[in-house]
């Protein structure tokens, strides 16, 4: 059995999430919310589940009902009946954290992280401050302090002890995210000095070797130059009348 078009119309979409039904209704389980008259077993009646979680009973004319006993109450129904100050659950989405230089400098920042009660495979992610401090009943959260300046073991040890604290409150965390994740090699003053003078010295020793090449290009084409000047001289000489008659 279903509602009646003209009975449909009644219901508002905007504020309905769903209808269920229709159910077969019990002895003394409703009566009628206008007379309080009570609703016959056998019966059938709709459940009306509206955005707000508030949950509407209903007989086929779309008369409202009143249970009678908690029984008629599915078990959100009853859930609700003992949350005076109830909201929409908001499901938080995961996010991906980028580094900034202003970050580096500070050398440590906050970050959040949750895990959706219902979900089976225990999946743990990092959310945004906002959502961190959003009331959600459906998730469990944790922040922690992650370090990011200092020696490779400190920063190692610093955000391990992070992730142990973390994982008192959230199973997983002890191994869920690499302890040296962002972490960038310090280089000393010293080191600095040392790479910057060998960087040097080795185009120091380029230039030179360049300079020395074109050198003795210089060298080679001045040679050939007057080689050919020799040889042009003596294929003159030797071709002129004059050079026969001299002999006689």
């Amino acid at each position: 059995m279903e509602f009646t078009p003209d009975i449909l119309k009644q219901v508002k979409p905007d504020d309905v999430e769903r209808i269920k039904g229709p159910y077969t209704a019990p002895r003394f389980t409703f009566i009628y919310k206008d007379d309080y008259f009570p609703f016959r077993e056998h019966k059938f009646y709709w459940i009306i589940i509206k955005k707000d979680k508030s949950e509407e009973f209903v007989d086929q004319r779309f008369a409202s009902l009143i249970p009678y006993r908690t029984g008629a109450k599915t078990f959100y129904g009853r859930y609700i009946s003992g949350s005076n100050n109830l909201k929409r659950e908001i499901y938080l989405k995961p996010t991906q954290v980028v580094v900034t230089e202003s970050m580096r400098e500070n050398g440590i920042f906050k970050r959040y992280f949750a895990h959706y009660l219902f979900d089976t495979e225990s999946t743990i992610f990092e959310i945004i401050k906002q959502n961190f401090e959003v009331q959600s009943d459906f998730y469990q959260k944790v922040s922690l302090d992650w370090t990011l300046v200092g020696s490779r073991e400190t920063v190692k040890m610093k955000n391990e002890q992070a992730l142990d604290k973390a994982d008192g409150k959230l199973t997983g965390m002890s191994y869920f995210l690499d302890p040296l994740e962002f972490y960038r090699e310090e280089i000393s003053r010293e080191e600095q000095v040392t790479g910057y003078l060998a960087r040097l010295k080795s185009a120091t020793e380029s230039s030179t070797s360049i300079d020395k090449k074109s050198a003795r290009r210089k060298i080679r084409r001045k040679l050939e130059t007057a080689s050919k000047g020799k040889k042009k001289k003596s294929t003159s000489t030797e071709s002129s009348p004059g050079g026969l008659g001299g002999a006689y």
